[in-house]
């Protein structure tokens, strides 16, 4: 089927779906010249704008993007970002104060002066808190880059 005209190339109405695509590769396909290349929209309280679902093990959405934001979640006054189930984050990891020490030092991590650190205890022990300082990381190529210590306010003590 092609579709030409004004503003819409192909118009659909249907009780369950107003165009329907299937496809080898892509069941429906979307390229914007000068905007978006697929646009959903709803009122809908319990309803999404553009809903994605994988019944195998891949996404059901996935934003890519070369070199802006792969996905960006925006609310004016509701959650921008809401996690159920488990949250992965490529860029973080997990770092082990032993007994007896009050820091620890987590090497190879790209930090910059906007660098967010996120450091949470795992176990209640008394007295234990975290606290920060700023530092000055010195390279091996006599640059400087902007780090971060964390140190706990006491020693770990079992």
């Amino acid at each position: 089927m092609l579709g030409q005209g004004g503003s819409y190339g192909v118009y659909g109405t249907g009780s369950t779906y107003g165009v329907y695509g299937l496809g080898d590769t892509y069941g429906v396909y979307g390229l914007g010249l000068s905007s978006n290349g697929v646009f959903g929209q709803t009122a809908v309280n319990t309803a999404s704008g553009v809903y994605g679902q994988n019944d195998g093990t891949g996404y059901g959405v996935a934003g890519r993007s070369n070199n802006g934001t792969g996905v960006l979640a925006d609310s004016i006054n509701g959650t921008a970002l809401l996690v159920t189930g488990k949250a992965a984050f490529s860029r973080s990891g997990k770092a082990t104060v032993k007994a007896g020490n009050s820091q620890v030092v987590v090497k190879n991590v790209a930090l910059t002066s906007s660098s967010l650190i996120l450091a949470t205890l795992q176990q209640v022990e008394a007295g234990i808190a975290i606290g920060s300082r700023p530092s000055v990381i010195s390279t091996a190529k006599s640059h400087s880059q902007f780090g971060r210590q964390l140190h706990l306010v006491r020693d770990v003590v079992t």
